[in-house]
C-alpha cells in the first residue's frame, strides 16, 4: 500500500514540510525502507541475488546520458551511414490484420532498374535461412514450458499483424528499391481478426497460430 499524505492546517513536527502531516502508514514505509534498502550494483559484488531492474528504485528518474549529443547535431543514425557497394532493403507489408497469402508475383519487380534481388519466405528457405530463435523462454505459473510459436523473418503462410512482411526488395539506391517494392503483386485472402484483448480472449475467437491455442 502506498503512503497516504493528508494535508493539514498545522505542523506537526514530524514532517519535513510545515502544513503537512505524514499518517502512520506513511512512516511505517519509511522504516521499512530504511530497514530494507534498495538492491544496489554491492548486492552483485556480495554474491546475493541481483536483476537489472534491482538495481533502481521504483519510480525514480533515470539520467539520460544521450540528450547532449542529440542537441549538437552530432547524433549518428542509420541513415547517415553511406558505404561503398551499400544497398537499400524495403519491405513489402500486409495491408490485413489476418488472412492466408494466396500469391506473391515478384516477377516485374525483378527486372527494374537498380533491382539486386527480390526475396520471399520461399526463397530464403531455399538460401538455408531458419525461423528465427525465440528471444526469452519462459516458463507459466504452474512450471509447463511456455509455448512458441515459430515465426519467419517473411510472413509464410499467413499473415497476423497489419504491416507483417511478406516480401523483400533490395535496390542500388533508395529510390529503386521503393519503386520495385510497389511492382510486388500480392493476394491476400482475409481472414476474421479482433482488435481487443476481450474480443481475443473470448471462446471461439481467431486463431493466429493453430498449434498455440488461446492466443
Amino acid at each position: 500500500m502506498w503512503p497516504r499524505i493528508q494535508p493539514s492546517s498545522r505542523s506537526s513536527g514530524r514532517s519535513c514540510c510545515p502544513g503537512i502531516v505524514i499518517s502512520p502508514s506513511a512512516r511505517l514505509y519509511t522504516m521499512r525502507r530504511r530497514r530494507y534498502p534498495a538492491p544496489s550494483f554491492a548486492a552483485k559484488e556480495r554474491g546475493q541475488p541481483w536483476t537489472i531492474m534491482s538495481t533502481r528504485r521504483c519510480c525514480q528518474p533515470v539520467p539520460r546520458s544521450e540528450d547532449p549529443v542529440l542537441l549538437r547535431g552530432e547524433g549518428h543514425y542509420a541513415d547517415d551511414v553511406s558505404l561503398p557497394g551499400q544497398a537499400y532493403a524495403v519491405m513489402v507489408r500486409s495491408g490485413y490484420a489476418h488472412g492466408i497469402i494466396r500469391k506473391i508475383d515478384t516477377a516485374a519487380a525483378r527486372t527494374m532498374p537498380g533491382v539486386l534481388g527480390v526475396y520471399t519466405a520461399a526463397e530464403l528457405e531455399a538460401g538455408g535461412v531458419g525461423p528465427l530463435p525465440p528471444r526469452q523462454v519462459m516458463s507459466n505459473r504452474d512450471g509447463t514450458p511456455m509455448l512458441s510459436p515459430v515465426r519467419h523473418a517473411l510472413a509464410t503462410e499467413k499473415v497476423r499483424h497489419v504491416g507483417e512482411a511478406v516480401a523483400a526488395v533490395v535496390g542500388e539506391t533508395l529510390a529503386q528499391a521503393k519503386d520495385a517494392a510497389e511492382a510486388v503483386e500480392v493476394e491476400i485472402e482475409p481472414l476474421p481478426a479482433v482488435t481487443t484483448p476481450g474480443a481475443a480472449a473470448s471462446p471461439g475467437a481467431p486463431l493466429l497460430y493453430d498449434d498455440v491455442p488461446g492466443n
